[in-house]
């Protein structure tokens, strides 16, 4: 008996009494071949998918960094106007602002020092939102978590350098946590607006940390609001000298990164 092996369309006659074995291979094989050919529409598809999803987030980055540039040319036109109508030049404000800002290279570092807090507070507010909470408590979550910090710091003078920076910043995580997260508890529980127990928090945890560094934990003699000195070998290390910025920069920026 006579059969037919078709490959791409070219017919192949075989005599399966010659080649029974013949014949099943090239039946498996053609099995084959249309299975090849779902896998490739399979991955090309896959491909077209991830294709359109990286023109989906290049579109929502560009429209994101657009509103950006648009937010602060528009304060700087506001500001501008003020300027001007209390009788100041912007220009030389404006100039003012950069050299103060980037008119060095303590200037730069200290910017930079002055940005790091920001990033986490921004990071803290984005992660929030990726669960769907609108997260406004950060300065109160910020506030909590540095006076925290600052308690476990005086608290653990004496002890290895690596030991008292780990368990400050795990200490000040949790803190700042823990007050997002009656933020979070309200919400789910008892439905209580989340924007409105932010704010009311932000205020009660900058309060209760003035009221404990003016007060009860102020540096005795001291004429300013602070706490007791906290020994310099227990600071992250400075990466430039005599600035504020440190390596907390760069643990904000691998955050980022994760």
């Amino acid at each position: 008996m006579e059969h037919t092996w078709n490959w791409n369309g070219t017919e192949y006659p075989f005599d399966i009494s010659e080649s029974e074995s013949m014949a099943r291979m090239c039946s498996g094989l053609n099995v084959l071949r249309e299975d090849i050919g779902a896998l490739g529409t399979f991955f090309g598809g896959l491909v077209g998918v991830g294709g359109l999803y990286n023109k989906l987030t290049m579109n929502v980055i560009v429209n994101n960094c657009f509103l950006i540039a648009a937010a602060i040319l528009l304060s700087l036109v506001v500001a501008a106007l003020i300027m001007l109508i209390a009788g100041y030049n912007p220009l030389e404000a404006f100039a003012a602002m950069l050299d103060g800002a980037f008119g060095s290279r303590n200037s730069i570092a200290n910017t930079l020092a002055k940005t790091t807090p920001l990033i986490f507070v921004g990071l803290a507010c984005a992660f929030a939102n990726k669960g769907g909470i609108f997260n406004i408590g950060g300065e109160g979550q910020l506030y909590m978590g540095a006076f925290f910090a600052a308690i476990a710091a005086l608290a653990m003078q004496g002890l290895p350098r690596l030991v008292v920076i780990v368990a400050c910043l795990l200490i000040g995580a949790i803190a700042g946590g823990m007050v997002g997260a009656l933020n979070g508890l309200l919400k789910a529980k008892l439905q209580i607006n989340e924007v409105i127990v932010a704010i009311m928090l932000n205020y009660i945890c900058k309060f209760l940390t003035s009221h404990y560094v003016n007060g009860p934990l102020k540096e005795e003699g001291s004429q300013t609001a602070k706490t007791v000195a906290i020994g310099d070998e227990y600071m992250l290390s400075k990466l430039v000298p005599k600035t504020q910025l440190t390596s907390a920069i760069i643990i904000a920026l691998v955050l980022v990164v994760v």
